[in-house]
């Protein structure tokens, strides 16, 4: 699970790098409780809250409406 501190970090670097997707990750879901396909930034396809994951990591339910399913990848 990613810590406050390492959400706080990769929020601050994807609002400093271009949001730019690969295009082979260009809307990318990820649903919870499955794997995250990459590292960045994904938004919550329920109410819009973005969340930082990095590669590998369990996604989570969205911490702000507790009712987002998946999420769709926006930013690396």
């Amino acid at each position: 699970m990613v810590t406050g501190k390492e959400k706080q970090v990769m929020a601050e670097e994807a609002q400093e790098r271009p949001r730019k997707l690969s295009p082979n990750l260009r809307g990318t879901r990820a649903k919870v409780g499955k794997v995250a396909p990459a590292s960045g930034l994904f938004r919550c396809e329920k109410c819009g809250t973005e969340v930082p994951l990095k590669k590998g990591a369990i996604v989570p339910l969205c911490p702000h409406c507790k009712k987002g399913l998946s999420f769709i990848i926006i930013a690396e």
